[in-house]
């Protein structure tokens, strides 16, 4: 569990630290990553594959501080965007 864990700080950190505003998408990823429910598709997937892409997802994490406590409050709200 615990190198789980450790994978998924990493995979969170890194994937911030590639944004233009670290801080608020590491904080955004990991509280997601916290409420993530434990039926639903794999986080990192569902970020990884994205229909609009991993880029812009991110980039509006970074951006818009209004869409990431959204999606905080609504997590599967991810889960149900159309396929491209």
């Amino acid at each position: 569990m615990f190198a789980a864990m450790d994978r998924g700080d990493r995979w969170i950190r890194e994937k911030a630290a590639a944004s233009i505003n670290p801080p608020q998408v590491e904080n955004t990823l990991a509280q997601l990553s916290e409420k993530w429910p434990a039926t639903a598709p794999s986080f990192v997937d569902i970020i990884e594959q994205f229909p609009l892409g991993e880029a812009a997802l991110l980039h509006l994490l970074a951006v818009s501080s209004s869409c990431s406590a959204r999606l905080i409050r609504n997590p599967e709200t991810l889960s149900l965007a159309p396929s491209a």
